[in-house]
Order: C-alpha cells, then sequence, then structure tokens
C-alpha cells in the first residue's frame, strides 16, 4: 500500500515519511454489474412469451372448434362451376374463391346468400371479381383452385377444390 499524499509505500498504518495515518482499505473487486437486472429481465421475458403463447394456443383451439370442413360436390364444364351442398344443414353467407393463394396472389370472388342442403347451384367463371372490380377472365387465366366459405350452425366452415390447370 503507498500513502495517498506522498507516494511512500506504507507498512502499518503511518507513512513513514509525511506521517499521514492510513486506514486500510478492502482490496478493489469487480462488481457484477446488471447481472441480476438481466436475469430479472430474461423471467419476464419468458413470462410474457408464456402469456402470448398461451392466448394463441386458446384462440386456436378455439377456432379449430368453430370451423370445420363443408361436404360438397363441384364439378366443372370450362368456366362453369356447378357446386352441390351435401352438407344437412343449409350454407349461409356464402363466399368463393378462384384462384387464391393466400398473401401471394390476389383472387376472385363470388358470393352467394344461401345454399340450401342438397342443393345445387350454378356459378359462372364471369360471376368472379377481384376487389378492384376485375372480372375473371377463363380465357386469359387458368382456373386452379376453387375455395368455399360458409356460415353454418355451428359457425364457420371450408371447402377447397384444386383443378388441373392444364386441363380445359
Amino acid at each position: 500500500m503507498f500513502c495517498s499524499k506522498c507516494g511512500t509505500e506504507i507498512v502499518g498504518n503511518f507513512c513513514p515519511n509525511c506521517g499521514t495515518s492510513v486506514v486500510p482499505q478492502p482490496p478493489l473487486t469487480a462488481k457484477k454489474t446488471g447481472s441480476k437486472g438481466k436475469f430479472m429481465l430474461g423471467c419476464l421475458g419468458l413470462i410474457v412469451l408464456a402469456i402470448i403463447f398461451s392466448y394463441f394456443m386458446a384462440n386456436r383451439s378455439q377456432n379449430t372448434q368453430d370451423s370445420s370442413n363443408l361436404k360438397a360436390t363441384v364439378t366443372r364444364e370450362g368456366a362453369t362451376f356447378f357446386i352441390t351442398n351435401n352438407d344437412a344443414f343449409d350454407w349461409n353467407s356464402v363466399e368463393l374463391e378462384l384462384n387464391h393463394w393466400g398473401l401471394r396472389t390476389e383472387g376472385y370472388f363470388a358470393y352467394l346468400p344461401k345454399l340450401k342442403s342438397g342443393e345445387m347451384t350454378q356459378v359462372g367463371g364471369f360471376e368472379f371479381a377481384k376487389k378492384d372490380g376485375t372480372r375473371f377472365n377463363p380465357f386469359n387465366t387458368k382456373i386452379q383452385k376453387l375455395r368455399i366459405y360458409a356460415k353454418t350452425p355451428s359457425g364457420s366452415a371450408t371447402f377447397a377444390e384444386y383443378f388441373d390447370p392444364s386441363a380445359l
């Protein structure tokens, strides 16, 4: 240890050069700064993630219970679709999507107020339109997929039919 006034090395409690009293101090050690705070922040983050995960799992389970598959028969002659409701209940607020592949493409839509149980309806390709009003043109665009959404007594339900794009 060295004197803080004159810098002389001290052996004891007084400086042999200037007589300054020196109180021994514990050696300096590096403090772990923020390790407890980081641990607490990590725990809080895990709790938040667990809550978010639980919320989405609960909603997914609820949606799965409300959503079911429609029983349908879809046939096609050229650009005309023949859709039969094979369920024992009516479909309400029926939305038909043609060639819609999620976020990648914008599909064409047609709407039916109701399709009764056991009934068949005919929907022509020109009845489908994009949200901007552009009509489906079967001479320029190949038919690839038809998806049906409908409200049923137990909630919403869907049906999808895929077509060979090379077929007429």
